[in-house]
């Protein structure tokens, strides 16, 4: 168990230790979680180590070329979820600054979503690994926020989940 103690956000990498010996045969995932309550952010896929996988090599997770991403935008102040919110993938090589310089053209849009009355959405294209994008978030009465440079690797579930949050 770790606790964050830098900045609002970043990266950390660890490693898991067996006392110099060997993970031992099986299958592992990590898991991320994240707040006071230690709310699920996500997890990697499943890795098998050992004869499971037929020798004592690593398997690395069968990720596919493309994610479908979904997700939660909550309002930031009281964690409930904002109905009707919107998230915009914008295509691949146009930064939110090249968009809004452009009067915001739909022709820009690669993907997009609403909030349900849960506040959850689910794009309805697949995003491509390794390829870098802005992502926006915003809602009526909200700071609309983005993200240049978004990217899905090799190591993100088929199925990936983020928390977005917006401000009054």
């Amino acid at each position: 168990t770790y606790s964050w103690e830098w900045d609002a956000e970043g990266k950390f990498a660890s490693y898991l230790s067996n006392k110099g010996d060997a993970l031992p045969e099986g299958v592992y995932s990590v898991e991320f979680f994240a707040g006071a309550n230690s709310k699920k952010l996500g997890a990697t896929p499943e890795i098998t180590v050992g004869a499971a996988n037929g020798g004592g090599a690593t398997t690395q997770p069968n990720a596919t070329g493309e994610v479908t991403l979904s997700g939660n935008i909550t309002d930031q102040d009281t964690g409930k979820p904002i109905p009707g919110a919107f998230a915009i993938i914008l295509k691949s090589g146009i930064t939110f600054d090249k968009w809004k310089a452009d009067n915001f053209p739909d022709s820009s849009i690669f993907t997009s979503a609403n909030t349900d009355s849960r506040g959850k959405f689910t794009f309805p294209d697949k995003l491509p690994r390794n390829v870098k994008f802005t992502i926006i978030w915003s809602a009526d009465n909200y700071q609309g926020t983005y993200a240049d440079d978004f990217m899905l690797t090799d190591q993100d579930a088929d199925n990936s989940e983020y928390d977005f949050k917006l401000s009054k």
